[in-house]
């Protein structure tokens, strides 16, 4: 039997252990700052009355039970900050944002995905400062019905009615004059008819032509006169009606203006004359 040899072997036996049981070490330490940093984590979760300093992220989800995404907060691709809530369906049904344009808005979607409402506020560089402005679109999604805004560049108030081929068809407001003011349109987007107050006493009703002419006005004045007058096609008065505050009655008929004026009473008294002649016919 050799000594040395056994000896050898047991030395060698006895690192072979010792390294074995540093390695062991090593993974149970590893196991307990594992254990103990979920735990920490699971603790920081659920506490209530926890808060912290700082936490960087791109977007957080939200989930109901069942896995179904319900909210997103975050930054997303195109430089929106926001926060977009989701149904049951995972539609979108809200969009809350700052915009990559600082514009500030709030849509609120139908249960098809369709934007119904929408409020936004721009900002002092945008190329309307600090409008702000709240628009109810039709079932598309896309054509706008109603609009009503506050425009801080021009001093104006406004509620738009837009018909379904997003075709302007009223327009009521106050302008930077302080007048209270609405329009009517055509189809083709022509003013037809405006009724309007001014700051200083007047009230007005106006008709204009196709071409966006003022050919009618009636009006009262703030010393109580009451005032109608046709014009032209170049805007000058033709023929007016003035019915004073002393209750005495005026009118103006331009020279030229008469014998057409004339022509329709005698094309009037015509009719009347066929009406009375057709009507005796039918007593007897």
């Amino acid at each position: 039997m050799n000594l040395s040899n056994d000896l050898t072997s047991i030395h060698e036996r006895l690192n072979l252990l010792e390294n074995e049981n540093s390695r062991f070490r090593r993974k149970y330490r590893m196991i307990q700052i594992i254990a103990i940093a979920i735990g920490a984590f699971i603790l920081l979760i659920g506490a209530t009355d926890s808060s912290f300093d700082n936490i960087t992220v791109r977007q957080i989800t939200i989930t109901d039970q069942d896995g179904k995404v319900r909210g997103k907060i975050g930054l997303d691709q195109q430089g929106n900050i926001g926060q977009s809530f989701l149904d049951s369906n995972g539609t979108q049904r809200v969009w809350i944002a700052v915009e990559s344009d600082d514009i500030a808005r709030i849509r609120l979607f139908d249960d098809n995905g369709k934007a119904r409402i929408s409020s936004a506020t721009f900002s002092k560089n945008q190329e309307l400062p600090r409008y702000a402005g709240l628009t109810f679109y039709d079932e598309d999604g896309e054509t706008p019905r109603i609009n009503f805004g506050v425009n801080v560049q021009e001093k104006s108030a406004f509620q738009i009615f837009n018909d379904s081929n997003n075709k302007l068809r009223i327009w009521t407001g106050t302008d930077s004059n302080n007048f209270a003011i609405q329009q009517f349109y055509d189809q083709d987007e022509k003013r037809r008819v405006e009724t309007n107050t001014t700051p200083t006493g007047y009230a007005g009703y106006l008709i204009f032509d196709q071409n966006d002419r003022n050919r009618l006005q009636l009006s009262t004045t703030p010393d109580h006169q009451v005032v109608q007058a046709f014009l032209g096609q170049s805007g000058d008065t033709k023929v007016s009606t003035v019915v004073a505050q002393d209750e005495s009655v005026s009118h103006y008929i331009e020279k030229g203006a008469a014998s057409l004026i004339w022509e329709g009473i005698g094309h009037a008294l015509q009719a009347k004359d066929l009406w009375d002649a057709v009507f005796d016919d039918n007593k007897k």
